[in-house]
């Protein structure tokens, strides 16, 4: 019920623009498009994330991810899991949207989500979803953006466990260069994990980003190294206009 209100005033992202993980609530402008690549490194999987938004309308967004695109490197191969058995659905296609509210000169509100289908849709399965609210405030005349939201995800998107807060930090170490970059699940499922990490903009429009992932406690992951790159579609200077 939850998704489909927030589907039906708003939106529907794990991407979006993000931190790494956790969305900004970045909206792409009106017109413009945003994508971006995330690449997750650990021992035995190189786990591949996309993420494409178009600007629909002012602080309206809405788009698609291609999520868990998971590669076992000690055969080369791609894996999948179908089944309702407590690991999240992947590969999975989601269209996602954001809606955002400016509040004042410093904080802006933000509701969005996503949700679709492994890319083998059984009858059994059940449809991966993540809802959120995002209160974001943004330093006057600064780089400095902080995001403080809650979230609720079922099982086919998150795997069993769960949580609900989601935290979000982002600050310049030198000036339209290099940021520092840090976002947060809590909680006990898949995706209750925390990055740091510093984004890179080499050229206009463009981004780079690695971080270290590192599980929550009692979550049921292990520790990774994140790669991302990302087209900024105005030429941002949040990498959060980035997930």
């Amino acid at each position: 019920m939850l998704f489909l209100l927030l589907f039906l005033n708003i939106s529907i992202g794990f991407a979006q623009q993000n931190f790494f993980n956790v969305p900004n609530s970045e909206i792409t402008l009106k017109g413009h498009s945003f994508f971006q690549e995330q690449i997750n490194i650990s021992p035995d999987t190189l786990s591949f994330n996309a993420n494409y938004d178009y600007g629909i309308d002012d602080e309206w967004e809405a788009g698609f991810n291609l999520l868990g695109a998971n590669v076992d490197r000690q055969v080369s191969a791609l894996t999948h899991n179908y089944a309702m058995n407590g690991d999240p659905l992947s590969p999975a296609f989601l269209l996602n949207s954001q809606k955002g509210f400016m509040l004042d000169d410093h904080l802006h509100l933000a509701f969005g989500g996503q949700g679709g289908s492994s890319l083998e849709f059984r009858r059994n399965q059940h449809l991966p979803y993540y809802v959120y609210s995002n209160l974001e405030f943004r330093a006057y005349n600064s780089e400095f953006l902080f995001v403080v939201g809650a979230f609720n995800a079922n099982t086919a998107y998150q795997g069993k466990g769960n949580g609900w807060l989601q935290l979000g930090l982002e600050f310049p170490l030198i000036e339209e260069k290099l940021h520092f970059v840090g976002d947060y699940f809590n909680g006990n499922s898949y995706i209750s994990q925390g990055v740091v990490g510093l984004c890179y903009f080499p050229i206009q429009y463009y981004a780079l980003s690695t971080g270290y992932q590192f599980p929550s406690p009692h979550a049921p992951v292990g520790h990774s190294l994140i790669v991302e790159f990302t087209f900024l579609p105005h030429g941002s200077l949040h990498q959060g206009k980035l997930r």
